[in-house]
């Protein structure tokens, strides 16, 4: 019996003995949340300068071209001030030069400048993101020991919870993969062949207010504006599997306001919806090469109508896709719609006629080049009976 007795204590004083974790301290909290905040608004500084440095470089880019074209026109040299004039056009609409074209050789020359230049800003960005993210690591792990040394132990993982986001973080593995890369391949800008494949580096602006962010990971800046996930299905013509894999999430801002005369009211209404979207390959080591992200706006007429009807259309080009995400903001559609409605006999009020729609889901499909189907779904079911493969010509997607 005191045999039983003593190891009964024994167990009851290890089990007092043991650790009990509680909620890190307030001060490490606070100190952890500055930290973070010093980390990503340094980060921030570093993608605002090459942001502000690039757009420099695109407008000096249509000087030198402008300046090059007449020259050739002074010279009466019609092919050479067609070329130039062609690229001007394209680099407008579409302004990064992907690859330099190997002939002919003055635009060769002034977009393997160009390139080079860029390039240097951006290894410029990304040296400056590793070099602080590996400060912030460092101190961060000093801390981590610290605290550990300390019997700290819920500050210590609250510190190693940092540490660990930071390590993953797609703007800091980006910039690693990047430099590690052009430490083992030269510069090969003036040797690219026409139709070379490269990541881009910085994002593609559309005249519709579309953005595709690049390099992959970078995500669009929302300005405190939450986005909700929209849940897809597959069609029935979606391939499967699919080798791409998209998401999307939507925010709209509403109004409406109405006045009254007699028993009838006239009302108005207005939504602008706003869509933002990821998508990446779906098996690691896959690459597609300018695919389109094209998402439809179907609404319902407010007068009744059962048939979803189309709205809108946003395409997005992506020049090149792999198993990172690359992010699009798609700028916002505008659906308006009025009605009248008047008391009927029984109090009741009924819609007498209107006009415009109701926003009513999405189908969002991925197609390739050559217009073959990679994916489709929709947000309702009902799309399914409206759902078709769009109808796009390679490198026209902003036609709407």
């Amino acid at each position: 019996m005191k045999l039983f007795i003593n190891i009964f204590f024994l167990l009851a004083l290890l089990s007092n003995s043991s650790l009990t974790l509680a909620a890190p301290s307030q001060a490490t909290v606070a100190l952890v949340k500055r930290y973070s905040r010093i980390y990503s608004n340094n980060i921030a500084k570093y993608e605002k300068d090459f942001f502000k440095k690039k757009q420099r470089g695109c407008i000096e880019y249509i000087r030198i071209l402008k300046n090059k074209q007449s020259q050739l026109q002074q010279s009466g040299d019609l092919e050479g001030w067609a070329t130039i004039n062609n690229e001007l056009d394209r680099f407008r609409e579409t302004p990064v030069v992907p690859h330099v074209v190997s002939s002919p050789e003055i635009l060769h020359n002034i977009q393997a400048t160009y390139r080079k230049h860029l390039q240097s800003l951006v290894k410029d960005k990304n040296t400056k993101i590793v070099a602080f993210t590996g400060q912030y690591l460092k101190r961060l792990e000093s801390l981590k020991t610290k605290m550990t040394r300390e019997g700290n132990f819920d500050d210590a993982f609250l510190v190693r919870d940092e540490i660990n986001r930071v390590k993953h973080l797609d703007k800091y593995l980006h910039a690693q993969h990047a430099l590690l890369s052009e430490s083992k391949t030269p510069d090969t800008v003036e040797k690219a062949a026409p139709d070379a494949q490269e990541i881009p580096t910085e994002n593609i602006e559309y005249a519709d207010g579309t953005i595709v962010y690049y390099p992959p990971g970078t995500a669009p800046h929302t300005a405190g504006i939450s986005y909700k996930p929209v849940s897809l299905s597959r069609t029935k013509i979606s391939p499967w599997p699919s080798s791409v894999l998209p998401r999307i999430a939507t925010t709209s801002e509403k109004s409406s306001n109405s006045r009254r005369n007699g028993d009838t009211i006239y009302g108005t209404a207005s939504a602008n919806i706003k869509v933002r979207a990821n998508i990446r390959t779906s098996k690691s080591g896959t690459i597609k090469h300018d695919i389109y992200l094209i998402v439809q706006y179907y609404g319902k007429s407010v007068t009744g109508g059962t048939t979803p009807e189309l709205i809108e259309t946003r395409r997005a080009k992506i020049p090149y896709l792999d198993h990172h995400f690359v992010n699009i903001y798609f700028s916002g559609v505008d659906i308006t719609s009025s009605i009248r409605t008047h008391r009927s006999f029984s109090g009741h009020r009924q819609i007498s006629d209107g006009d415009g729609q109701k926003f009513y889901g999405y189908i969002v499909s991925v197609v390739d080049k050559d217009n073959k189907l990679l994916y489709q779904a929709v947000s309702r079911p009902a799309l399914n009976d409206v759902a078709r493969i769009p109808d796009i010509e390679a490198g026209e997607c902003y036609d709407n």
